[in-house]
């Protein structure tokens, strides 16, 4: 009888260190805090819930107007590359042309040249 008295006190014992241990983890409310009723949270879901589709709608927007814009650069740099291209062309042209005319302009300079000094030595 004596072992069962034991057992019994080893049991109860358990049980009571049991719900000690679990009085002591349960949540408290923190009276600090306030609670909102069952409305109030659906009225706050529901503004969560419309202000994120107005964020998508403004995310594609953005989107949509990156995406205009880009292809938008892309043509304009494009006829950039173009017109540089024949930019580069007409000034080379241009060059060659002028080194073509040097002799011609060093020839005219020299026959300038030896006049001049024709008439200052009369």
């Amino acid at each position: 009888m004596g072992a069962a008295v034991l057992v019994a006190l080893t049991l109860l014992g358990g049980y009571l260190l049991l719900l000690r241990v679990r009085e002591y983890s349960r949540e408290r409310p923190d009276p600090k805090l306030t609670y909102t009723t069952l409305t109030e949270h659906e009225k706050f879901r529901h503004w969560v819930q419309e202000s994120l589709r107005e964020l998508r709608e403004m995310l594609e927007q953005c989107r949509l107007e990156c995406k205009g814009d880009l292809q938008e650069a892309k043509r304009t740099h494009s006829f950039g590359q173009e017109t540089l291209r024949q930019d580069l062309n007409r000034d080379s042209q241009q060059i060659a042309q002028l080194q073509g005319q040097l002799p011609l302009v060093q020839q005219r300079l020299s026959e300038l040249t030896l006049k001049l000094d024709k008439y200052l030595s009369k």
